[in-house]
């Protein structure tokens, strides 16, 4: 979103081995994340599963297309949580519904290298989507932003009926606890990245 400030990772070697992005992506094929992702896993109160802000988009949208995007939603913010929980940071990530319903993982190239920048990952997740669109119905593209001063959990929603979104969960981190506080969610409308207005539905 503009003004939204993409935040870059800290060099991989003041992490440690155990944050390569090669790592990363095997966690984001792990049981817990793909178990959550056919459960539709609850996300606490302030994290509704359902977009709860901004309701005149329902007005718009099949009920089909609601339960995509809060499906989504569900899915994505655990893991973010638990990464940023973890290891104080987020490299981004994505995830679709597929035509028939399920919902898959969004993963870049490997040749990509170890330590791309963010932009570069998100750029290549826009461009797996773009290429999968015929295949697909919705899509979700996490990042860790830095918005209006405030860091945040940032995911950009698109379905293929024509809503774009993106939800902002700013969030704030104890160093030394190694926890993290999450605030008000916001919604806002969006830039499609995926289908444009007048493309044509499968």
């Amino acid at each position: 979103m503009p003004g939204d400030q993409v935040r870059e990772r800290v060099p991989v070697t003041r992490l440690g081995a155990a944050y390569r992005l090669g790592l990363v992506r095997r966690w984001l094929r792990s049981w817990w994340l793909v178990s959550s992702l056919h459960r539709g896993s609850p996300i606490g109160s302030r994290r509704c599963a359902t977009i709860a802000a901004m309701a005149s988009w329902r007005d718009m949208t099949s009920e089909r297309a609601q339960a995509d995007l809060d499906g989504l939603l569900s899915a994505v913010l655990p893991f973010a949580e638990q990464q940023l929980t973890a290891h104080g940071e987020l490299w981004p990530f994505g995830a679709a519904v597929s035509a028939d319903g399920e919902t898959l993982l969004v993963a870049v190239d490997d040749d990509l290298g170890e330590s791309p920048q963010s932009e570069t990952i998100l750029t290549g997740l826009y461009e797996v989507a773009r290429a999968r669109a015929d295949d697909q119905r919705a899509v979700a593209f996490v990042a860790d932003v830095l918005a209006r001063g405030t860091y945040a959990v940032r995911v950009e929603l698109e379905h293929q009926e024509g809503v774009a979104l993106v939800v902002l969960l700013p969030y704030k981190r104890s160093i030394f606890k190694k926890t993290v506080a999450l605030k008000q969610m916001s919604v806002s409308a969006a830039e499609p990245k995926v289908w444009s207005a007048d493309s044509p539905l499968p």
